[in-house]
């Protein structure tokens, strides 16, 4: 053992030594390449001529090569812009004055992908089954469809739209609003968090299209409150986190609750075994329109995985990564309110800017922003620490 240990010890002693002495080769060699005369010496005129040779040679080079980058552009356009063009404006579609009166107030003109793909069969009373990313314009995809169809000034709930967060319900519901702005209809986000009474009071006074969250509309249905027997539409945004969250039940029995034949919109950035279980139980000769797929990737986001010692607590650990990166504006996710208190407290504490809010799929985030000196850094980072 102790043969061993001296052998070792040797070899880490001559490794040690060894360094230094090839620097030294290193660098006499360098010194040598430096000082040493050209074996042969080209005449200076050949020389000048070589060098222009090779000049014109490198400039038709990167003439060519730019060409073939140009052509490959061309060739092959970039998918990110292609999810928010499809070539068709609004116009173009069988949409009443009214609809598309409140779709220029929002200003928009030409449809994206996924609005092109479906407003079409959504008009048509098709059940949709859409798989695309989020972001690429879906809420306006089943809203337009939904609020064209619907009979204003009813005062009663003839379309319904499950999310779920709150946060989601009520984006929703503003653009639904903004797009059924000159037509007689009243929207109403459903969520808890929040008192009953004035959703209950809306209810009783009379809406044509509900948004809300599975629990909250659930309750609202068992307590009477809410009627689905005159439902015309139904769409479950971002399907495949809603049930992921664990809300297939309350879904499914949401669902039980709506006329068999009314039209069943169906949104999800991917779709999994949960998903396809309501796709089969609910859902009629759906049109099966796939702009993604579950292996696509957000574009434009780098992923940067930080791996902390035990012994280091993790909220000084994001500190430290704080002051490395210098980041103008930082989203922090962490999994309970709880963690978040403790996090911003510590800093807040540190003198950094803090804004903590709910976040959506039921997770928590908040905001920091550092000002050094009268410099704000707009750098931006995805921060994970783990364990």
């Amino acid at each position: 053992m102790a043969k061993d240990q001296e052998e070792k010890k040797e070899e880490i002693t001559e490794t040690a030594e060894a360094a230094p002495v090839e620097e030294e080769a290193q660098e006499a060699v360098d010194a040598s390449t430096e000082d040493a005369p050209a074996e042969t010496a080209a005449p200076e005129a050949e020389a000048d001529e070589a060098q222009a040779a090779s000049d014109e040679s490198s400039s038709e080079e990167n003439v060519e090569e730019s060409n073939a980058t140009e052509a490959t552009e061309e060739e092959a356009p970039s998918t990110r812009s292609d999810d928010y063009k499809s070539g068709r404006a609004f116009s173009d579609f069988a949409l009443s004055a009214t609809i598309l009166e409140g779709l220029h107030g929002l200003g928009y003109s030409e449809a994206t992908q996924v609005q092109a793909a479906t407003i079409e069969p959504g008009l048509a009373g098709r059940d949709l089954l859409v798989r695309a990313k989020t972001g690429t314009g879906k809420t306006c995809a089943f809203c337009v469809p939904m609020v064209e169809n619907i009979d204003e000034g009813a005062r009663k709930v003839q379309g319904i739209v499950l999310a779920p967060t709150r946060e989601l319900a009520n984006q929703i519901a503003e653009e639904c609003a903004g797009i059924a702005r000159y037509k007689d209809l009243r929207i109403l986000p459903v969520y808890g968090g929040v008192a009953m009474g004035p959703q209950i009071k809306a209810l009783e006074e009379g809406v044509e299209i509900i948004v809300g969250t599975p629990g909250r509309v659930l309750d609202h249905i068992r307590r009477g409150n809410l009627d689905l027997s005159n439902i015309k539409a139904f769409c479950l945004d971002e399907a495949d986190e809603m049930l992921s969250m664990g809300f297939y039940e309350d879904v499914a029995k949401i669902l039980d609750k709506a006329p068999k034949e009314c039209q069943t919109l169906l949104f999800s950035a991917t779709v999994e075994a949960q998903v396809k279980r309501l796709v089969l139980k609910y859902l009629d000769d759906p049109v099966d329109i796939m702009l993604s797929t579950d292996t696509d990737k957000v574009e434009g986001i780098t992923n940067v995985l930080y791996e902390t010692d035990p012994s280091f607590h993790r909220v000084r650990a994001l500190l430290a990564i704080i002051d490395k990166e210098e980041p103008g504006s930082t989203i922090v996710f962490c999994n309970t309110k709880e963690d978040v208190a403790t996090v911003a407290n510590f800093l807040s504490r540190q003198g950094l800017e803090l804004g903590v809010w709910s976040c959506l799929w039921l997770r928590c985030l908040f905001f920091v922003r550092r000002h050094v000196g009268c410099k704000l850094y707009t750098s931006k980072i995805d921060v994970k620490a783990a364990r």
